[in-house]
């Protein structure tokens, strides 16, 4: 999926509703080992102010992809996902991105959708059974 920073809803208050945290948190609430995200070029990792949800943006020339999103479990459908990826992509904005790319699952292309991003095309993983 894919979208056009200049088309992110920017509500007042977005930057503030993320902070930039270690890695290492980013992987915890993913379920996946820290040094999987350490030292990530170009990458930044953020949360929401509880920590309820994370996410990883990488930024690559002026496109920033947005990666590792999770939200606890007892926090979700309460939109801090929302707010955590609207907040990140105004700050990447802010830093010089024009688009932002991502890959989602079916959980979460509703989330993007709203956000102003399209499909792209689909990927299908083959892993055995």
């Amino acid at each position: 999926m894919t979208s056009r920073l200049e088309t992110l809803p920017d509500a007042p208050g977005d930057r503030d509703a993320v902070r930039e945290v270690p890695p290492r948190v980013v992987a915890e609430l993913n379920g996946v080992a820290a040094d999987l995200l350490d030292g990530v070029p170009g990458s930044r990792t953020f949360a929401t102010p509880d920590g309820a949800a994370v996410a990883l943006l990488v930024v690559a020339g002026d496109d920033v992809n947005v990666s590792f999103v999770a939200t606890r479990p007892s926090a979700r459908r309460q939109g801090r996902a929302t707010a955590l990826v609207v907040g990140a992509l105004a700050r990447a904005r802010d830093d010089g991105a024009r688009t932002a790319s991502l890959q989602s699952t079916d959980a979460g292309r509703g989330l993007y959708g709203r956000l102003g991003f399209t499909v792209l095309g689909r990927w299908r993983e083959w892993v055995p059974a």
